[in-house]
């Protein structure tokens, strides 16, 4: 398991939270969307 408490920048500055989201960036196949009606 992992935990986060805060999160640090290149520039030095540190943020704390309680939860931390990180999208993975993936792009949807819209066809397969498309298709499904």
């Amino acid at each position: 398991m992992l935990l986060v408490n805060s999160i640090k920048l290149k520039d030095g500055r540190k943020f704390d939270s309680d939860i931390v989201l990180i999208q993975a960036g993936i792009r949807p196949i819209i066809d397969l969307a498309k298709s499904a009606n």
